[in-house]
This record gives structure tokens, C-alpha cells and sequence, in this order.
């Protein structure tokens, strides 16, 4: 009976152990794509960040391997050469690997042999985690017009997905993959080299008065950042597209151009036309026949032409008219010169004087 007692003694603390022993490993975590962008049309990158989800468990990692399937019109019939950014690992140095390769579509960043418990990196649980490392793809043509659409692979071919840890118990180099653990959604994933979309650039008119116009485009693309430019002279004014009609305020006298830019892609361009904006002022009157005051008449007149179309008041004397010209008398002897505003409010420098 005692040895029966003693052996259950035994048993239990053997799974007491154990179930220690193995929850000392992370139970959750996760991997990411991320920062993905073109560079140029033949240069994409992108990050792979290890995050450290457990609230308990340290996650000390042992080994990483990733298989990442993608697009397969990405290579547009080139050929793909992947490499690692150099100093972006923040994985010890005796962990960051040495090699990434590109085959049947798949990029496949090799892993090194585990340095041993105490040695391997700390995984951050800080959002996004760890960068384990930047790649670059480089193609010898210009990338399709495609979206890369990254997917981690966990089998065998192309390459396998795995992720190992230590057991801070027993120093195990353990196997803690979890396909649901390993994210693509936080990418970019923008279509490559896919041309800027073209708005109209809108906004002229005239002013006399206040501070000008509005200035805008008649629509816009979300992750594209559009740059105001006066006279070819960029105004350091930015605006993030919305998808819908854009406004940059109102602006001054000048001709005004709109450059836009892709950050996810690097893509550049032009928007299309102008916004020219005048100031509207009429031109002053223009000084006609003069009728000087006489013994039969004491007044004077004088004929003012050139004046807007519509309706237009000539100072001094608020005289309200229309047409081109006019015949102002009632003038007594002195010095005249007159303006027009016309039916925008705006007013004109003044005439000639009137003697």
C-alpha cells in the first residue's frame, strides 16, 4: 500500500512537472507582414515583425523560417532576386539569417540554428513586436500590375512556415506554430506600379476682394498625398486623399498645379490642368469729350467710356447705369477723376483727371 501510495506521489508531481514545463512557451503570438512598398517599379520591400502575445510566458526565441507564397504575375516574366536589408534585423546577431531565396513564387527567408536557452531574442510584446527582418525583392523588369498578396505557407513545398521558442523550464527548443497567428492584413498590399488615377484641377475664376479663391481637385485617390504648386512652386500644402472632391482653401492671383504621390508605391504624377486666378478688377473709365462750363450753362459734362458689361456705379457721385458709356453732368468747375464698380462690387483704379 505504501509503495502504491508513494508511486501516485510520484505520478503526480511527474505531470505537475510537465504541464510546467511545457507552459512555459508562449501560447499565442503573432507574425506579420508589414511597411510593404515599391521603390522603385523594379524594388519592393517589406517587414516581417514577431509579436509576443502572451501576458505570462516569455517568448525567447529559439529558430524562424518563413515561406511566403506570392502573387504569381508579380515577376511580369522577370526574374525575382530577393536580399536583406542590411542593420533592419532586431533579432540577436547569432539569429538573423543569412539567406532569403525566391522559387516557384515563394520567398523563403532560411532560419539558423537555435544559439541555446538565455541566448535567443526576447520577442517584444509592444505592437508590431520584433522586426525579424527587412527584404527587398529586386526584378530585372518592372513588376506587374498586380497586387503582391503575400500568404504565409506551413507546408513542406514551396517552404515552410515555423516557429520555434524555449521552454524557459526545460530549455527546450519547442514548435509553437500557429497558422492563425500569421497575418498578411496588415500590409499595404498595393497594386504595383499601377498609374496615378487623374483629376481635374479646379478653381479659376476672378476676384477683387478678400483672399481669393478656392482651388481643388473635382476628385481624389485614399493613400494618395496631393501637393499644391503656385506658379510651378510648391506651397508646402498637402492634403491626403478621401476619395471624393478635394479643396486646398482659397487662394491669391497666380496659375496653380497639382502633384500627387503614392507613398505605398512610389508612384509620382500630375493632375490635369490649371487653376488661374485673376484679380477682376474693371478697368478704370477712359475720359471722353469734355464740355467746359459756360456763360449760358454753368455745369460741365464729360463722356466716360470703356465701362463693364451689366450693371456699374461711377464715383464720385453714385450715378447707377449700364452700358459701355455714359455722359456725367452737372459738373461744376474743378478737378474730376472717376471709378466704376461694377456689378461683382468690385471697384477700378481711377480715371484720368477731368479738368
Amino acid at each position: 500500500m505504501k509503495t502504491f501510495t508513494r508511486l501516485m506521489h510520484m505520478i503526480v508531481l511527474m505531470v505537475l512537472i510537465t504541464t510546467t514545463a511545457w507552459a512555459q512557451v508562449p501560447t499565442t503570438y503573432q507574425c506579420s507582414v508589414r511597411n510593404d512598398s515599391l521603390l522603385t517599379a523594379r524594388i519592393y520591400e517589406f517587414d516581417i515583425y514577431l509579436l509576443d502575445n502572451d501576458a505570462v510566458n516569455i517568448f525567447e526565441l529559439a529558430t524562424f523560417q518563413a515561406g511566403l507564397v506570392v502573387n504569381s504575375g508579380l515577376g511580369n516574366g522577370g526574374v525575382i532576386t530577393p536580399s536583406l536589408v542590411a542593420g533592419t534585423s532586431e533579432l540577436v546577431a547569432a539569429q538573423r539569417s543569412l539567406n532569403v531565396l525566391f522559387a516557384t513564387n515563394c520567398i523563403k527567408l532560411t532560419p539558423r540554428a537555435g544559439p541555446g536557452l538565455g541566448a535567443g531574442t526576447i520577442i517584444s510584446s509592444a505592437s508590431p513586436g520584433t522586426r525579424v527582418y527587412r527584404i527587398r525583392l529586386t526584378n530585372s523588369v518592372d513588376f506587374g500590375q498586380v497586387s503582391p498578396n503575400f500568404t504565409f505557407n506551413f507546408t513542406p513545398s514551396p517552404y515552410n512556415t515555423v516557429v520555434s521558442a524555449y521552454n524557459q523550464t526545460i530549455a527546450l527548443n519547442t514548435v509553437i506554430t500557429d497558422s492563425t497567428n500569421h497575418t498578411v492584413t496588415t500590409m499595404n498590399n498595393p497594386i504595383l506600379n499601377a498609374p496615378l488615377l487623374a483629376f481635374n484641377v479646379t478653381g479659376t475664376g476672378g476676384y477683387c476682394s478678400g483672399s481669393g479663391l478656392p482651388v481643388g481637385l473635382n476628385g481624389s485617390e485614399t493613400g494618395v498625398v496631393y501637393s499644391l504648386l503656385k506658379n510651378a512652386v510648391p506651397l508646402g500644402i498637402e492634403i491626403q486623399g478621401t476619395g471624393n472632391t478635394i479643396s486646398f482653401g482659397n487662394q491669391t492671383f497666380g496659375t496653380y498645379t497639382v502633384s500627387a504621390y503614392r507613398k505605398a508605391t512610389y508612384i509620382t504624377g500630375n493632375m490635369i490642368g490649371t487653376a488661374i486666378i485673376d484679380i477682376l478688377l474693371p478697368t478704370a473709365p477712359l475720359v471722353g469729350t469734355i464740355t467746359q462750363p459756360a456763360c449760358a450753362v454753368a455745369t460741365g459734362s464729360v463722356v466716360l467710356s470703356g465701362l463693364p458689361s451689366g450693371n456699374w456705379t461711377i464715383n464720385p457721385g453714385a450715378i447707377a447705369g449700364t452700358g459701355t458709356s455714359t455722359t456725367v453732368s452737372g459738373l461744376i468747375a474743378g478737378t474730376y477723376n472717376f471709378t466704376v464698380t461694377n456689378s461683382a462690387g468690385c471697384t477700378s483704379l481711377a480715371s484720368l483727371n477731368v479738368l
